[in-house]
């Protein structure tokens, strides 16, 4: 799609784009088999739409067809919170033993990002507990490398205060572009992260990012000089940005570098061990 555009010198901006992607999911939803399956209640089973809504939040009404379920969940919403209800919709199949249409969804919405003929700033990510996850995608190599990576280090259950920490600090991210506010909390979610890879590396809770600096606890953690130097440089960038200056605005590139300096700093740390 993208070349026909190109062969056409048909020029889409951003908000067109993302008409056509919402247009994409919402068709199959609302007039789709695969929509029918997820909306329309099965006897003695459990009713998706009104899951949903409530999970949401969203004031209940009765909804005789996909359509109308569609257009009460989904109408009249900026791109984020869109594809937050379309995150909680694959993420309520999951958990509903539905894995299979929730599969499913993920491939349309798959296509529907890669037939994009504009860059929507989305990718997908599949984990095997979690299922698919939606995110706002920066360098694909960092994203790989410092966010989908980690992520997966982290999957085992001696690390999940480190996990729940750099992932809510991932949906703060993420939710800042409506809330920048969340900035800073994605940052201390982001040394929080921190806090408790040193406490897992030297099996002391009382130990903390900056612990890691004293009594050459790097060397230990298998770091040179000049690897210390960099993440005693965030620590340090860590307190001034999100604590020492708390009534400083916090610019989303700031964000972003500590998110994948700390992606970095755990990434290496656990595969040295």
């Amino acid at each position: 799609m993208k070349e026909l555009y190109q062969r056409f010198n048909i020029i889409i901006d951003l908000k067109k784009a993302i008409s056509i992607f919402r247009n994409k999911i919402e068709n199959i939803l609302s007039h789709g088999q695969l929509g029918e399956k997820i909306f329309e209640k099965e006897e003695n089973k459990n009713d998706t739409y009104w899951e949903l809504c409530n999970v949401l939040g969203i004031e209940y009404s009765y909804q005789s067809f996909s359509s109308g379920k569609v257009t009460k969940i989904f109408s009249s919403l900026d791109f984020s919170e869109y594809l937050f209800r379309i995150q909680a919709l694959l993420d309520l199949l999951r958990d509903c033993s539905k894995k299979q249409l929730a599969n499913d969804l993920a491939g349309i919405i798959e296509g529907a990002i890669n037939t994009s003929p504009v860059d929507l700033g989305i990718r997908l990510k599949f984990y095997e507990q979690r299922g698919t996850q939606i995110y706002f995608s920066g360098s694909q190599l960092l994203d790989n490398k410092l966010v989908d990576d980690v992520l997966g280090i982290l999957e085992d259950k001696e690390k999940s205060a480190i996990k729940l920490a750099f992932d809510k600090g991932l949906k703060e991210f993420l939710e800042a572009k409506n809330n920048p506010l969340k900035l800073k909390n994605a940052i201390r979610d982001m040394q929080l992260a921190c806090d408790e890879t040193i406490k897992i590396l030297f099996n002391d809770k009382n130990l903390g990012f900056s612990h890691l600096f004293r009594n050459n606890r790097w060397e230990k953690a298998g770091l040179n000089d000049y690897q210390k130097q960099i993440f005693w440089n965030l620590n340090d960038y860590i307190n001034k940005f999100a604590k020492h200056k708390s009534d400083s605005k916090t610019a989303p590139e700031d964000a972003e570098n500590i998110i994948y300096l700390t992606g970095m700093f755990i990434r290496l740390v656990f595969s040295k061990k």
